[in-house]
């Protein structure tokens, strides 16, 4: 990454960028990687490199292994030639993103502010997570992570997971998986990934998705699901006004809008939407 014009530009003729964030945050990444290889008409290099400064309370850093679960999502990207593991710094890394926090609403404009793709920002609107061989389970995918939880933790699992438990699934580890029956006093089948690119196969073919800032909920935005989101109030970066999707903070009025038919709204909007742009 070169720093040029008061932003940073992607310059390897070889499309190496490195990167050393979660799951999620590489995820809202692609939406910049894609339109940068677009205009550059070179394949991204994905080289995933922790980053040992990241505080640990935020959970910045990850494994070999768990990158490992993640690569077969990240392989398929039509803008991604290889994914690389490196456990060493990395000189050209999209981790800069981070910096641009107090200038943009979402986590893919961050990125695309990194790659210096500011000009505009339209091509933000448009699907761009490919998923091959989608897997339909259920209509609701539920999904609630360990981290970005609010200190008045009071969004209605219960009321949400008791409206569509007789068509719904839980996707995440088996401690998310107990803490959320916990929450929602109501049990409701879990589904059993073996890494991520399965995960988005099961939530790319759902109807509704209702989860908390994770990576599950990055692969719904990057799909434009229809979604309720438990925003997380201090770091408030995974919606940017969609049409087909809720934030939920403490104060929204959630339960008196689904009634009201907001659900079956941001369903049919969804649906519209992947319709209009042959999303498979």
């Amino acid at each position: 990454m070169i720093f040029r014009d008061a932003q940073w530009h992607c310059e390897s003729e070889k499309g190496e960028v490195a990167h050393s964030g979660k799951a999620g945050d590489i995820i809202y990444a692609f939406c910049a990687l894609k339109e940068w290889v677009k205009r550059t008409r070179i394949l991204a290099t994905l080289i995933l490199t922790p980053d040992p400064a990241g505080p640990d309370w935020m959970g910045w850093s990850f494994t070999q292994k768990e990158a490992f679960t993640w690569a077969p999502l990240f392989q398929a990207q039509s803008c991604i030639s290889e994914v690389v593991w490196s456990d060493s710094d990395i000189r050209s890394s999209l981790k800069g993103f981070r910096h641009w926090h107090h200038d943009f609403a979402s986590l893919a404009a961050m990125h695309a502010a990194t790659l210096g793709l500011c000009d505009d920002l339209s091509f933000m609107v448009d699907p761009w997570l490919d998923v091959p061989n989608i897997r339909r389970e259920a209509m609701v995918v539920f999904s609630r992570s360990h981290r970005y939880h609010n200190r008045r933790d009071i969004f209605p699992w219960r009321e949400l997971a008791l409206n569509f438990r007789e068509n719904a699934v839980f996707i995440g580890s088996d401690s998310e998986y107990r803490d959320f029956t916990e929450r929602a006093q109501c049990v409701i089948r879990r589904i059993d990934c073996r890494d991520l690119l399965e995960v988005a196969q099961v939530i790319a073919a759902c109807n509704l998705f209702i989860g908390n800032q994770s990576a599950p909920l990055a692969i719904a935005v990057a799909r434009r699901i229809p979604r309720i989101i438990e925003g997380f109030i201090e770091v408030p970066n995974c919606h940017w006004g969609q049409e087909e999707a809720l934030e939920w903070k403490p104060g929204t009025p959630l339960l008196a809008l689904v009634n009201d038919g907001l659900i079956e709204r941001l369903i049919e909007h969804g649906q519209q939407f992947r319709e209009a742009l042959q999303v498979s």
